[in-house]
């Protein structure tokens, strides 16, 4: 409905807490309060909001857990979550990222960053719903047998395309205009000399995603691509890594093309970014 508040949910088996989220954020947003695993995904089955606040320490099931069991049924960017903890660790975060969080937030909670992080998030996922109601209609379409000729002439238009790219962030608008014609939303970080720019096809760039794909860059080396969960994965090459958050899960087929499609121009990324750096104009 128009005008209607944004519905978060808020999973924390404290009530000093509960009272708090509420007391900052009942003015902004419509609240549903769960205090364990169990009740949130009752109330999930009953309601759809737009974003879930989620405690890591709580017993019976810890917020990773339960994370994983929320991501059987909706992927990252159809409902954003927000873990807050009073542990401020890279390994937490990435935890955290693996489980298939969205953003981390540490206790005590500032309210002004609290806020700013959920209308991050949610921005993210009213352009991912927009992009989604705009493919509904044409995918079929789009991704049939006889629009894979068309897909590979996609993968040769970014390959010519990108080497007229003049520095990584006409390279970068580049990648998300070839991913966007595969209803992808990606995040591309670049690797010069021991520094790193990232970008996000979605406009924002999360400090958990610099953190995961800077970590991942280590890990993937010998490999291609290293898989997550819910439809993410990074796929890795020499200068450049990109996190995936929505690869198609229900179609295998489709699956294996958009990795090799992404492989193919990670190839043509990775050419450029070496004669940028040989031409110092990056």
């Amino acid at each position: 409905m128009k005008g209607a508040k944004p519905t978060i949910l808020s999973i924390d088996d404290e009530a000093l807490n509960q009272r708090l989220i509420k007391a900052a954020l009942h003015k902004r947003y419509h609240l549903i309060f769960a205090s364990d695993g169990l009740e949130a995904l009752q109330i999930l089955i009953k309601t759809n909001p737009d974003i879930v606040l989620m405690d890591i320490n709580m017993p019976e099931q810890n917020g990773f857990l339960l994370c994983e069991d929320i991501r059987t049924q909706y992927s990252q960017m159809a409902l954003p979550i927000l873990f807050i903890s009073a542990e401020d660790s890279l390994d937490m975060r990435v935890k955290s990222y693996e489980s298939a969080g969205n953003d981390y937030l540490c206790k005590p909670v500032n309210i002004t960053e609290l806020i700013s992080k959920i209308e991050v998030l949610l921005g993210s996922r009213n352009k991912y719903q927009a992009i989604q109601d705009s493919l509904l209609l044409s995918r079929k379409a789009i991704f049939s047998a006889a629009s894979i000729n068309a897909e590979q002439a996609s993968i040769i238009e970014f390959t010519n395309t990108s080497f007229d790219c003049e520095n990584l962030e006409e390279l970068a608008k580049a990648f998300f205009t070839l991913c966007a014609t595969f209803g992808l939303q990606t995040s591309v970080q670049f690797r010069l000399s021991n520094k790193t720019k990232t970008f996000s096809s979605l406009g924002t760039t999360l400090p958990i995603e610099e953190q995961l794909l800077e970590k991942a860059h280590d890990s993937l080396l010998g490999h291609d691509s290293l898989p997550s969960k819910a439809g993410s994965e990074i796929f890795a090459c020499d200068c450049v890594s990109v996190l995936v958050d929505n690869l198609p899960i229900d179609d295998v087929s489709f699956n294996e093309r958009i990795r090799n499609h992404i492989k193919l121009a990670l190839k043509a990324c990775d050419s450029r970014v070496h004669s940028l750096y040989e031409m110092r104009s990056y």
